[in-house]
């Protein structure tokens, strides 16, 4: 009989069985319902048949609502993207220049905020910049004016920046870290300035880990939801406001809090801060005539 031969490929089974169950079958369900539709004048066994159609398409790119959406994806992970980097690479750079004592404790810096929750730390950052937060008490304190940049474009951009810095950090760290020492030696004696060393030796070297990063960066941010929901209002206003309009309803919206709210009144609109922003802008109501915030005493009708 023979014996189980055991090889270093086995350990990969469980990793290829995990890719192929949460992966790559998910990626399939998505080319198969983004390119068939519901044929349900075909029906077998109670399983409805799919045809193939560019009807998914065709409807998403007629929509200016979701044209406009993907230009701002872009837009807003393109300007994230650029802001880590200009910021990342100087840091990555001091921080392989640095003492091995130094440098561990910058790096720990950098990686301790990733050990927080996610969500927590874009909480964080709605607290500090929010209009009754905590920059703002401290200007307020030292008598300067204060700042509203809550539910802007500008507040998301910063909460990406901050939670995805890290990310392009690291790449460009390790890249940088790994360049011979000796190539920069040899470059000095051989008269080349510290600008000529870093555009012809250090930056090349170094391209590996900035493309790394921007990929780390870029994608994520691209179809990232929750921070512009926290930081820039949702867009859950915006069907509000069209709700409003379509009804002929000058009222306001309410903070989440279905304790203070009646769920049946027609007058009160579902929300939070940043979709009331949202209808002040749309003119669809200048003054709201009720405001309803999550405590009891700020209650006023």
């Amino acid at each position: 009989m023979k014996a189980l031969k055991f090889s270093r490929k086995h350990l990969g089974i469980p990793y290829a069985v995990f890719m192929l169950a949460f992966v790559v079958f998910p990626l399939l369900l998505i080319i198969l319902y983004a390119f068939t539709v519901e044929n349900r004048e075909v029906v077998t066994n109670d399983i409805t048949a799919f045809s193939f159609s560019f009807s998914n398409f065709t409807a998403f790119f007629s929509s200016s609502t979701n044209i406009r959406a993907i230009y701002i994806s872009f837009a807003l992970a393109i300007l994230t993207t650029v802001i880590c980097l200009l910021i990342a690479y100087p840091v990555a750079y001091i921080l392989a220049r640095s003492r091995m004592k130094t440098r561990s404790v910058l790096l720990m810096i950098f990686i301790l905020p990733m050990w927080i929750n996610f969500l927590l730390r874009i909480i964080a950052i709605r607290m500090l910049l929010s209009d009754n937060g905590i920059l703002n008490s401290v200007l307020s304190a030292l008598n300067l004016p204060n700042f509203s940049i809550m539910y802007t474009p500008a507040a998301i951009v910063i909460g990406m920046v901050y939670d995805y810095f890290p990310f392009m950090v690291l790449p460009i760290y390790n890249a940088l870290i790994k360049i011979d020492r000796n190539l920069l030696e040899a470059a000095g004696d051989l008269g080349a300035t510290p600008g000529r060393t870093f555009r012809k030796i250090i930056f090349p070297l170094s391209v590996p880990g900035v493309i790394s990063g921007i990929t780390m960066v870029f994608v994520p941010s691209i179809s990232e939801f929750v921070i512009a929901d926290i930081l820039g209002g949702g867009k859950v206003g915006e069907a509000a406001a069209d709700a409003l309009e379509r009804r002929g309803l000058p009222f306001c919206l309410v903070e989440k809090n279905p304790r203070l709210v009646p769920p049946d009144d027609p007058r009160y609109i579902l929300g939070n801060a940043g979709e009331l922003a949202v209808l002040q802008r749309a003119h669809i109501m200048e003054t709201p005539s009720v405001i309803v915030t999550t405590h009891d005493d700020d209650l006023n009708i």
